[in-house]
């Protein structure tokens, strides 16, 4: 739609704020990682930031040099949504693709938001889980 990238669904499922849907969200590149993307690439956590960008939601991200004592990432992820905060183990995570391979059946991989690059998803799902 003229170089606009508009994801026809954003969901946020959390335990504080329970099931979030917006619709229709022309999402836009924040340059978060201008460290490895051109200018103007949109990734999957551009669509939080977007949301944020427009008052319809709060967050923090947070920068990850490691996830426990193996894993190096280098990234940031979604820290918190409103009033829900990573805690322990649990935390928010994404799918976001098309709806035929929804629910952890292709489109959860583990590529984190920041780098995901984005073009035209059916949805994106941010939800809470606990691992």
């Amino acid at each position: 739609m003229g170089g606009k990238i508009i994801i026809p669904e954003i969901r946020i499922s959390s335990p504080g704020s329970g099931s979030l849907l917006f619709e229709n969200v022309e999402v836009r590149s924040h340059d978060l990682r201008n460290d490895i993307f051109k200018a103007g690439t949109v990734t999957a956590i551009d669509a939080i930031m977007t949301l944020g960008d427009e008052g319809k939601i709060t967050y923090d991200l947070n920068w990850y040099e490691s996830v426990g004592t193996v894993g190096l990432v280098k990234d940031y992820f979604v820290e918190g949504i409103n009033n829900d905060t990573s805690v322990g183990r649990c935390g928010f995570v994404y799918e976001e693709g098309s709806y035929t391979f929804g629910g952890f059946t292709g489109n959860h991989i583990h590529v984190p938001s920041d780098i995901r690059v984005i073009n035209s998803p059916e949805y994106i799902d941010f939800f809470w889980i606990c691992i």
